[in-house]
C-alpha cells in the first residue's frame, strides 16, 4: 500500500523496474537496515545526490572486460557529471529573469537544475515572493529536464524534492526522454518503422512529448561525450542532422550526426525563443575541425556568439581520460544578420580553475566581432590567437593549395609513441617521399 501511494505521489522515483522483482532474503534486509542505522546523514547536502550517482558510475568492480557494470554504463551514456564551479558559472551566463523558462536536455542527476533553481529563487526573493510560492512556480512551471537514464532522472527528482522546504508538492517537469529526436521547430510525429517499434522503440523515451512542444528562454547542459548511439536510431539521427545529400532531402538541418554533443548544440538552438541563450560545456574540437564546419556555419547563421571559454577536464572528478580541451560556449539566438555580424564575442583562452572563469587574467581575454570569423574558410572559431596572426591568416594561402595531407594515427599517448628521430628506441619503418 505504501509503495502504491508513493508511486502515485512520486512517479519519477517509485516507478516499476527490474528491482520490483528482486526478492532479498530477510537476513540481507536486516543487515542493510542495521548498517544504515549506524550512519549519520546530518552532514549530507543536496549536492551529494549527484555525487552518489557519479560514484556509482565510476565503480571499480570489474567484469570480464576489466570494467565494472557501472563503468560500462558510463561509457555507453557518455556520462561525466559537471563540477559545481562550472555549473555556477554557466548558470550565470544565461541572463535569467524571474519568469525565465529553462531546460537541461541532458540533466543527469540534476546539478544544473539545482543551480538554476537557486538563481531563480533568489530573483523571486528579490521581488518579495515567499519561498513556497517561488518553489511552486520554478519547479512546477519553469524548470524542465530530460535524460535517457531512468536512474539519473530519479535522482534529479529527489534532488528537487529535497529543495521543497515547505511541502508544496509541486511536480517537477522531468522526462525520461531522448531530446535529440524532436524539437518545436521540427516535430517528428513518426520516426520509426513498425518493425523498430515492435523490437526496440521505447515510446516513453522516443515518441514526441509535451516537453518537445515548448520553447525556452535558456538551455544549459553538459552533453554526453562519445556516447554510443543505439543501432536502431543511427539512421534517424542522420535523417535529422546528417550532412549527406540524401539526409538533406529527408529534411536534415545538416549540422552533423557523428557526435552527440554536436546534435545537442543544433537541437538546443531550435528549442530557444528569439533572444534566448544556450550554454553548453563540450569538447572543443568543434571550433576548428573540418568535420564540424557545418555546425559552426549553423551557429553563425542562427546566433550571436556571446562567449567561448576554454578549459579542460582535469577538474572533473572521476574522469580518467583527457581531451585536448573543453569549451564552455554561450550562444544567443538572433534572427537579425546585421546584429549577428556586429556582435562582439568574448573569447577566453584556457582557464583551468572554475573560480577564475568569471574573472580570468586580462591577458587571457580577447574580443572579436563575429563577422571576423566569417572571413576565414570553414569559419574556424579561433580563441587565444593574437590579432596580428588572425589578420595574417585572412590573406595567407591555404595549406591545401600547396600540399595534400592526412591525419595520422591518434593514440592519446604521446609519451609512449612519440620520440626524437635519433632516439635508439625508434625502429626505422621508412619515410614517405611523397603523398599521392
Amino acid at each position: 500500500m505504501a509503495f502504491d501511494l508513493a508511486e502515485e505521489r512520486f512517479p519519477l522515483v517509485y516507478r516499476e523496474d527490474a528491482y520490483d522483482y528482486f526478492r532479498p532474503r530477510k537476513e540481507t534486509l536486516a543487515e542493510l537496515v542495521y548498517d544504515l542505522s549506524t550512519k549519520s546523514f546530518r552532514q549530507l547536502t543536496n549536492r551529494h545526490v549527484g555525487d552518489i550517482y557519479q560514484g556509482l558510475l565510476s565503480s571499480r568492480r570489474s567484469g570480464a572486460d576489466g570494467r565494472g557494470a557501472r563503468q560500462r554504463q558510463q561509457s555507453k551514456l557518455g556520462a561525466f557529471y559537471t563540477p559545481h564551479g562550472d555549473v555556477d558559472y554557466m548558470v550565470s551566463r544565461l541572463n535569467l529573469k524571474r519568469d525565465s523558462r529553462v531546460l537541461d536536455p541532458c540533466m543527469g542527476s540534476g546539478h544544473f537544475l539545482e543551480g538554476i533553481h537557486d538563481r531563480l529563487a533568489a530573483l523571486y526573493r528579490d521581488e518579495g515572493y515567499d519561498q513556497a510560492e517561488a518553489y511552486r512556480q520554478i519547479v512546477g512551471k519553469q524548470l524542465y529536464g530530460g535524460d535517457i537514464d531512468t536512474f539519473a532522472t530519479s535522482l534529479a527528482a529527489i534532488r528537487l524534492f529535497l529543495l521543497d522546504e515547505h511541502g508544496t508538492e509541486a511536480k517537477p517537469q522531468l522526462y525520461v526522454h531522448d531530446m535529440l529526436l524532436h524539437s518545436p521547430e521540427r516535430p517528428q510525429s513518426e520516426l520509426f518503422s513498425e518493425a523498430e517499434r515492435v523490437v526496440a522503440v521505447d515510446p516513453q523515451v522516443d515518441d514526441i512529448a509535451e516537453i518537445d512542444e515548448q520553447k525556452f528562454d535558456a538551455v544549459v547542459g553538459n552533453p554526453p561525450y562519445g556516447a554510443r548511439k543505439p543501432a536502431y536510431k543511427e539512421g534517424i539521427y542522420r535523417r535529422l542532422y546528417g550532412e549527406r545529400a540524401t539526409d538533406r532531402r529527408a529534411g536534415s538541418i545538416a549540422t552533423g550526426a557523428h557526435d552527440s554533443y554536436a546534435m545537442f548544440f543544433a537541437n538546443g538552438i531550435e528549442r530557444l525563443h528569439e533572444g534566448g541563450r544556450l550554454c553548453l560545456i563540450t569538447q572543443d574540437g568543434f571550433r576548428s575541425l573540418t568535420t564540424y564546419s557545418s555546425l559552426r556555419r549553423h551557429m553563425l547563421d542562427r546566433c550571436k556568439i556571446v562567449e567561448i571559454l576554454l578549459t579542460d577536464t582535469k577538474h572533473f572528478a572521476g574522469v580518467s581520460f583527457q581531451f585536448a580541451g573543453m569549451a564552455i560556449t554561450t550562444l544567443e539566438k538572433c534572427s537579425d544578420p546585421e546584429e549577428r555580424r556586429a556582435n562582439v564575442m568574448r573569447l577566453v583562452d584556457y582557464v583551468r580553475d572554475p573560480k577564475d572563469f568569471g574573472n580570468p587574467p586580462a591577458g587571457k581575454v580577447g574580443e572579436f566581432r563575429q563577422e571576423e570569423y566569417e572571413a576565414l574558410p570553414e569559419t574556424p572559431f579561433f580563441v587565444g590567437v593574437p590579432r596580428e596572426v588572425f589578420e595574417a591568416a585572412k590573406s595567407s594561402p591555404r595549406i591545401r593549395a600547396v600540399a595534400r595531407g592526412r591525419q595520422g594515427l591518434a593514440t592519446a599517448d604521446d609519451a609512449r609513441f612519440l620520440a626524437a628521430a635519433d632516439d635508439p628506441r625508434v625502429v626505422s619503418v621508412g619515410i614517405a617521399t611523397s603523398i599521392t
